[in-house]
């Protein structure tokens, strides 16, 4: 049985290929891979844009006006503006064409891709969000992508219920919270990750239902706790804002 260590081609990484990826490769008809696994995922996805978005001109007949597009003004493309892409001003079915079986599929797919109207940014519903990307149903919002049923919700992708929040990832039913990943139903959270149901709390790491907390982790329904320690409520105020100063500033230069 074949095994053995590749260069990448494009990371120049080794990469190990397994005796039973080569029982595939064969199986299947193909070479092997000259890419590793990353840099394969990698290129697989760059079909999917939701974060780089563009000024170009909408391809729409008679429509030369500016609009913000996730495709780039290079691209040999038929982009149109996304309301009049959802409008019934043009008709979809005139795009048609016969199948070639002198050519391969997949150039008459190019072909075909190449020819049929995209809209420039992919949401619906959005209200005062011309800047969002991915975004159905949201409500004065900036390059917020990947994101549903948001108000007042900027920098941030994969949100969803989110309101007056910014940089988020993955975030859901939140408000007012800030460099959150991975967190939902919170309130007032701040630079943290993995948690749920927290409020008022900075720093915290795979958290539920905590409130008062600065800087825990692994924390269940807790109130004022500092570094995974108990305060009471006075003793807390006053020492979770001298920290909180402290992280935002540390190694921050003197001039």
């Amino acid at each position: 049985m074949l095994q053995g260590t590749r260069k990448c081609q494009n990371c120049k990484q080794e990469f190990l290929i397994e005796p039973e990826d080569f029982d595939f490769y064969e199986k299947i008809k193909v070479p092997p891979p000259t890419f590793c696994p990353e840099c394969r995922t990698i290129r697989r996805l760059t079909f999917r844009n939701e974060l780089s978005l563009y000024k170009r001109k909408c391809s729409a007949p008679g429509h030369s006006e500016e609009m913000i597009s996730a495709f780039a003004p290079e691209k040999k493309m038929v982009i149109y503006d996304q309301k009049y892409w959802w409008s019934d001003s043009w008709d979809p079915m005139s795009f048609g064409k016969d199948y070639d079986f002198s050519r391969t599929f997949f150039e008459q797919w190019r072909d075909f891709r190449n020819g049929f109207p995209f809209q420039s940014v992919s949401s619906s519903n959005a209200t005062n969000s011309d800047y969002c990307n991915v975004a159905d149903d949201s409500k004065d919002c900036y390059l917020a992508s990947g994101s549903f049923r948001c108000e007042k919700v900027i920098y941030s992708n994969r949100v969803f219920n989110d309101k007056d929040s910014a940089d988020l990832y993955v975030a859901h039913r939140s408000e007012f919270c800030y460099d959150d990943v991975l967190c939902s139903d919170c309130y007032h959270l701040l630079y943290s990750l993995h948690c749920t149901d927290c409020t008022d709390s900075y720093f915290l790491y795979d958290c539920r239902n905590c409130s008062n907390c600065f800087g825990c982790s692994n924390l269940r329904n807790k109130n004022y706790y500092i570094f995974n320690q108990p305060y009471t409520k006075e003793e807390y105020l006053k020492k979770s804002l001298k920290k909180f100063i402290e992280n935002l500033f540390i190694n921050t230069p003197t001039f």
